[in-house]
């Protein structure tokens, strides 16, 4: 006796059915001589594209067949049977919603597991063999639930079907009561993609999805034929990460947090120019000597004293900075600034005075500098973080300094003395939230009024690209009402202790102080596990309800 499978209707859109012995049925008449157990394992839908639906219904019909004495196969009386499944979609989940289970790199559950404590989310630990390939869980793994009327069903997309055996089913393996959907040929890392949250007036009632530029292939296809989460002509929201270092991934820049207001949420972004104000702040109150730990994988991991991350030395080391010989009442860009002292310069270098950035355009080395104060400031936004906006003016003996390569950089962009500038970290991060802004505000909501809490992190460049060599507080875990973040060590906060242990530091404070301004329904607790989750890329996941 052989059994016979039909899928019902012909015309099904099922790219396959996958059976207990594996075989692949394409979504015609299969016949299989040996006997065997049906079992549906796995449905891959991909919806009518002249019609598009919300859910997929398909049929799957077996017959059972004996053969005649005539050498032809009838059908058994009895035996045949018809069952019909409904195919939701696969949806992509946003961080407000409920984690139920984190999953984590093996190196830094002690600190991750100490962080969810009492929270009622279950921790797994999983291996180390797929470490070096410097990706997060994340990238492996991407979290989605498919929803039908009846019910919920929590769903493990792999990203790495050609890893059979890695980190994917490890995740699998370890909570068996989800799904399991492979994408063979994704272009796509779990870590460049993101959902924005609900926006149902806009037509997106279980939020937008939002690639890396580099997102296509399989991964693509399959939201674009689901049609939920993308546009109706199958876009998803597209940001540039081509200036980041590998793995040069959306969610290094940006995350999604719930929070009070008419949107409910608010988005996180790293701001150099934060990281730089705090500097500043503390440079200026004399803590020159503060420790600051840095570090990029594969090039260094060091600590540093404050004046050296922030003000640039000769060639003799001795760090370039002076006074103003003069007042400086005069609001015009270009003007003259007279120094005190002749500092080592040339021109496009960048000196700080008080709150104001300004580009030496002529006079470099000399005691009267021309100085342009329109280039360098003008693409720098957030400027609360030290009280207050830019000076106009400035007072004789105003201390002014020549800021660092690294600081420069960040602030502005690759400045040689003769040629273009390459936009720096802070005016890509100003660019990706101005795109942004208009696309994640539902309709009725002013774009200029969704919630921006800027986190200091500061780059450095590595040959074109940039990588995060402070803490990268964006690229957190969300789960259990917190946001579980690197620890940045340095420089220590100048203002009066907060009576917690470990006390934040100050790029820490400035994270709790950010969070707060926005008001974000949940606080960071801050982990040191800087080997694991800073230097090596970490490994962090939570499936999300």
């Amino acid at each position: 006796m052989s059994p016979i499978i039909h899928l019902l209707p012909a015309k099904s859109y099922i790219n396959y059915v996958q059976i207990s012995n594996y075989i692949a049925l394409k979504p015609k008449e299969q016949r299989n001589e040996a006997p065997w157990e049906l079992a549906v394992e796995g449905l891959h839908y991909m919806g009518d594209p002249s019609y598009p639906t919300f859910t997929g219904d398909i049929s799957i019909q077996l017959i059972y067949q004996q053969e005649q004495s005539t050498g032809r196969w009838a059908d058994v009386p009895g035996l045949s049977d018809t069952v019909h499944l409904q195919v939701p979609p696969v949806l992509l989940a946003w961080n407000g919603q409920k984690a139920e289970l984190v999953f984590v790199y093996g190196g830094a559950a002690e600190e991750v597991g100490a962080a969810l404590k009492g929270r009622s989310v279950e921790l797994k630990e999983v291996g180390y063999h797929w470490f070096e390939k410097n990706r997060w869980v994340q990238d492996y793994v991407e979290v989605a639930s498919t929803i039908a009327p009846t019910a919920t069903i929590p769903v493990i997309v792999d990203l790495r079907n050609e890893d059979a055996g890695s980190v994917v089913y490890e995740v699998h393996g370890a909570s068996l009561r989800h799904g399991l959907t492979s994408i063979s040929k994704p272009d796509a890392d779990g870590g460049d993609v993101e959902v924005t949250p609900p926006l149902p007036l806009s037509g997106y009632p279980v939020g937008r999805l939002i690639v890396g530029h580099r997102v296509g292939g399989e991964f693509l296809k399959l939201a674009q034929a689901q049609k939920v989460q993308v546009s109706a002509t199958g876009e998803a929201l597209t940001v540039y990460t081509g200036w980041l270092g590998e793995p040069r991934h959306l969610d290094e820049l940006s995350a999604f947090v719930p929070a009070l207001g008419r949107a409910g949420f608010a988005l996180i972004v790293p701001s150099p120019e934060v990281a730089v104000d705090i500097l500043h702040r503390q440079y200026m109150l004399n803590r020159v000597k503060e420790p600051v730990r840095i570090g990029i994988r594969q090039k260094y991991n060091k600590t540093v004293r404050l004046e050296e991350l922030l003000v640039r030395a000769d060639a003799n080391g001795i760090p370039q900075y002076t006074t103003l010989a003069k007042a400086v009442n005069d609001i015009n860009s270009p003007c003259v600034f007279h120094l005190a002292e002749p500092l080592a310069t040339r021109n496009n270098d960048v000196l700080r005075v008080d709150d104001e950035y300004v580009r030496i355009i002529a006079g470099a080395g000399t005691k009267a500098i021309t100085v342009d104060r329109v280039e360098v400031n003008k693409g720098l936004t957030g400027r609360d973080s030290c009280g207050g906006q830019r000076l106009a003016t400035h007072s004789k003996g105003a201390w002014i300094y020549v800021l660092s390569e690294l600081c420069k950089l960040n602030v502005w962009g690759h400045a040689p003395e003769d040629g273009p500038v390459t936009d720096g970290p802070q005016l890509q991060i100003n660019e990706m939230v101005e795109k942004l802004r208009p696309k994640i505000a539902d309709i009725g909501i002013c774009p200029l009024s969704i919630r921006i809490a800027r986190l200091p992190v500061l780059y450095d460049k590595v040959g074109d690209y940039y990588k995060a060599c402070t803490a990268n507080f964006v690229n957190c875990l969300i789960a259990g009402g917190v946001a579980v973040m690197q620890h940045q060590e340095g420089p220590s906060s100048e203002q009066p202790p907060l009576k917690v242990d470990p006390e934040p530091h100050a790029f820490e404070r400035e994270v709790i102080r950010q969070l707060a301004a926005q008001s974000c329904l949940l606080g960071p607790v801050f982990k040191d596990a800087w080997s694991y989750l800073h230097m090596n890329a970490g490994g962090l996941c939570a499936i999300l309800s």
